[in-house]
């Protein structure tokens, strides 16, 4: 069975569940971005073309290799 389409734009609890970004990330997504928010009557919408476009856009995670941390229980115990 195939997925139906993502559609082109949804309220903004649709937008943050499709994208894992807060409520407020969004708002100051929008308030950089002209085109992410439109109006419709009296609903906000999230346009997703655009929102897939910032996010691609977001620059790739650093992240650290983890290392060998010790525990706060294990550096209490006496050698």
């Amino acid at each position: 069975m195939s997925e139906s389409p993502r559609p082109r734009s949804g309220k903004i609890p649709a937008a943050i569940r499709y994208s894992g970004i807060g409520r407020s990330s969004l708002y100051e997504l929008a308030s950089e971005h002209e085109k992410l928010f439109v109006k419709f009557g009296r609903s906000t919408l999230v346009n997703f073309d655009e929102l897939d476009r910032i996010l691609s856009e977001l620059p790739a995670a650093q992240l650290k290799q983890p290392g060998s941390r010790k525990t706060a229980s294990a550096e209490r115990r006496p050698r």
